[in-house]
C-alpha cells in the first residue's frame, strides 16, 4: 500500500524541496512523461526493488522505481533542489510550487494523480 503522504512535483517547474525520512521500508518514485509531465515520490512497505515502465492513457509513459534507499529518486533532475542524500528518504516539496504555467495545466496534473496512484498500487500488488 502506498503511504498516506505522497508528493507530486510538476516537471519543469521550480520548487524548493525538502528531504523527508521515510517511516516505511521502501522509497518509491514515479515520473510521468507526456503533455503534462510530473514526478511523484513517497514511501511504502511494498516489497519491490527495481524499476519498470508502462504506457498509460493520454499518450504518456510512466517510469516507476522503488528501492530501500533514495538512490532511485532523481533529486538532481528536479530544478532548484539540493543534492544531499541519505538512506531511506524521499523528496517532499513545500506547500508552494513555482512556475506552474496555467490553472488548466495544474488541473490536468490533478486528474492524472488518481490514475497514476492506481497504477502504482495495482502494479506493486502483482509482485
Amino acid at each position: 500500500m502506498v503511504a498516506e503522504e505522497s508528493w507530486m512535483t510538476p516537471a519543469g517547474s521550480c520548487c524548493d524541496l525538502d528531504v523527508t525520512e521515510c517511516n516505511r521500508s521502501y522509497c518509491f518514485f514515479a515520473e510521468v512523461r507526456g503533455s503534462s509531465p510530473f514526478w511523484i515520490s513517497g514511501c511504502t512497505d511494498d516489497e519491490f526493488n527495481g524499476c519498470d515502465q508502462h504506457d498509460i492513457p493520454y499518450n504518456s509513459n510512466l517510469l516507476r522505481c522503488q528501492c530501500q534507499t533514495d538512490f532511485c529518486n532523481p533529486i538532481d533532475r528536479i530544478p532548484r533542489c539540493f543534492k544531499e542524500l541519505s538512506n531511506n528518504t524521499a523528496t517532499k516539496p513545500p506547500a508552494r510550487v513555482y512556475d506552474i504555467n496555467s490553472v488548466s495545466e495544474s488541473n490536468q496534473i490533478k486528474s492524472f494523480s488518481s490514475i497514476i496512484l492506481l497504477i502504482l498500487v495495482s502494479g506493486t500488488l502483482m509482485y
